[in-house]
């Protein structure tokens, strides 16, 4: 499954824009996303962060704005790369959505506060 959601091309007839066009896109990316988040999960409890990072990373395409994959890429980048790496993932993360969105994620704050140095 990972390999096949590795593989998606883009958006299903991305230049035709039918209600049944829309309604099987969103089908097909609603099962892509729900296959990816359980091996993720899966992934992140036996700690194989380097295929939640990537897998997140490649789901995150498919929607900016997801939380939970952001969180996992985080954790990941956190667990892979350290503090400042998954700091740099989350601004990234919270800058594309912003652009899809039009305004900061409400996530952003939360989980930089999960990433803030412990005080000394």
């Amino acid at each position: 499954m990972a390999e096949t959601i590795r593989s998606l091309p883009g958006l299903f007839l991305p230049d035709v824009d039918t209600q049944w066009v829309r309604e099987e896109r969103d089908a097909l990316e609603w099962t892509v996303m729900k296959s990816g988040l359980s091996l993720i999960k899966r992934w992140s409890e036996r700690g194989e962060y380097q295929k939640c990072a990537d897998l997140a990373a490649r789901l995150l395409d498919i929607d900016p704005c997801d939380e939970a994959l952001v969180e996992y890429l985080v954790t990941a980048t956190l667990e892979l790369e350290g503090r400042v790496a998954a700091q740099r993932a989350l601004s990234g993360a919270a800058q594309r959505a912003q652009q899809e969105l039009g305004l900061r994620p409400d996530w952003e704050q939360r989980l930089m506060g999960t990433l803030a140095p412990l005080p000394n």
